[in-house]
């Protein structure tokens, strides 16, 4: 047993409490982390897609895109687009 503030506790409870608080500052760094994540993901969302609005009709027709659908590319994780090819013609 250690003395831990004028009482005595057993090793196991030190053991478990040390435990508690490594998960929790572990869960706490991971929360962080993702929270840099989704700014990093959206500063580079609203990067590409002022690049897409800066490209004229023409140039965003030559990668086959239309400046209604660049929201709908960039939201759409998979790269999917939302309508069909053959709903354009």
């Amino acid at each position: 047993m250690r003395r831990l503030s004028d009482t005595y506790v057993a090793d196991e409870q030190v053991l478990a409490a040390e435990s508690t608080l490594q998960d929790l500052l572990r869960r706490f760094g991971q929360a962080i982390m993702q929270r840099f994540e989704l700014i990093a993901q959206a500063r580079t969302r609203r990067l590409a897609a002022a690049e897409l609005r800066r490209l004229d009709d023409r140039m965003l027709a030559d990668i086959g895109l239309t400046r209604s659908e660049i929201d709908s590319v960039l939201d759409d994780a998979s790269g999917e687009r939302r309508r069909s090819i053959a709903t354009r013609r």
